[in-house]
């Protein structure tokens, strides 16, 4: 009988699964996670390979089990969504993305990724509520400050995003940044080169 560390054992899974043998690629992602059920990459691999042979109930159930072993994990979180989104449960899709940006606060891609499932929901006001939240959390970053302008002139008004800018130009009148994404708005929704300056 071999005894195989567990993420050996992963690793050979992912292997398996790079040159197409699934069957050998779930064989050692499922040893993987009797070793060490909290072994993500195995999850995340196992789950992969049961969407892929049209088993995403079971995908869920592996991402779950594993999940509460492993429950600070944002990249399990960040897969089960997906696959919940698929299964067409937004409710807990919702949830885990949710959960996700209080994990990891400071990171703006997960609040941008929420922004886009409340989109996809077509749920603009939670939408933008998580673009302010990229805002607050990184105030001195000037990224989300643009992409939720972008955001207000698409899917509020023009004014709306000409408006936040503005705002945030009067409280740092000397940013290039925020200047340039006024006047590209400005521009693109032709206004005349008086209103732009």
């Amino acid at each position: 009988r071999r005894y195989v560390l567990p993420f050996t054992a992963g690793a050979r899974g992912t292997a398996y699964a790079q040159i197409k043998q699934p069957a050998e690629a779930r064989a050692d992602a499922e040893r993987a996670l009797q070793l060490d059920p909290a072994n993500e990459g195995a999850a995340v691999l196992l789950a992969s390979l049961l969407r892929i042979a049209g088993d995403r109930a079971e995908a869920i159930a592996v991402l779950e089990k594993t999940l509460g072993k492993s429950p600070k994990s944002v990249d399990l979180r960040r897969v089960l969504a997906t696959l919940q989104i698929e299964a067409g449960n937004a409710a807990a899709a919702e949830a885990q993305l949710a959960e996700t940006v209080k994990l990891r606060a400071y990171e703006l891609a997960l609040r941008y990724e929420l922004a886009n499932f409340q989109l996809r929901l077509k749920n603009p006001d939670a939408a933008q509520k998580a673009l302010e939240g990229a805002v607050a959390a990184a105030p001195e970053n000037d990224q989300p400050k643009l992409v939720l302008a972008e955001f207000l002139a698409m899917h509020r008004s023009r004014d709306a995003g000409e408006k936040a800018l503005r705002g945030m130009i009067a409280k740092d009148p000397d940013n290039l940044e925020l200047r340039v994404g006024l006047a590209a708005l400005l521009e693109r929704s032709g206004a005349d080169q008086d209103a732009i300056a």
